[in-house]
C-alpha cells in the first residue's frame, strides 16, 4: 500500500494537473480511511475535474465518511427504520453510513425509500444524493 501511495504521489509531483490520476488516487485514499489526506487531494484539482465521472461519487463518498464518525452505528439505524418506517433522518443517515462502506445498493434503496416518501425532504437530498 506504501509502494502504490508513493507512486501516486510521484506521477502527481510530475504532472500536478493531472485530474484523472488524482481522482484515483483520491478514492485509493479513501479506500485506507485517509480522509484529510483526500480531502486535501480534492482542494488539488483544477476546476476542470467537476466533469470527470468520477468526481460527484468520490465527492459524495468523502462527505459520507466524514459524517460516518458523528453516526449510530449501523445496526441501531437499521432498527430505527424497522421500528419507524417514515423516520427519514434514520434513513438518510444509514445511507450516508452505506455510502461510506460502498454498500451502494442498500443506500440507494434508503434514498430511493426517502424520495418515495417525502420527495422535498431536507431539500430533495434523497434524489440529490442518488444523482451524485
Amino acid at each position: 500500500r506504501e509502494a502504490a501511495q508513493a507512486s501516486f504521489q510521484a506521477a502527481l509531483a510530475y504532472d500536478p494537473g493531472a485530474d484523472t490520476a488524482r481522482l484515483t488516487y483520491i478514492g485509493f485514499l479513501l479506500d485506507g480511511n485517509k480522509i484529510a489526506d483526500a480531502e486535501t487531494e480534492f482542494g488539488l484539482l483544477s476546476p476542470r475535474a467537476t466533469q470527470e465521472d468520477a468526481y460527484a461519487a468520490l465527492q459524495t463518498r468523502l462527505e459520507a465518511m466524514k459524517g460516518v464518525g458523528d453516526l449510530p452505528d449501523g445496526a441501531e439505524l437499521k432498527a430505527r427504520v424497522a421500528a419507524n418506517p417514515a423516520d427519514l433522518p434514520a434513513r438518510l443517515d444509514l445511507a450516508h453510513l452505506l455510502i461510506a462502506r460502498r454498500e451502494y445498493e442498500a443506500a440507494l434503496e434508503q434514498l430511493l425509500e426517502i424520495v418515495r416518501s417525502d420527495r422535498g425532504f431536507e431539500d430533495d437530498v434523497g434524489r440529490k444524493t442518488m444523482l451524485s
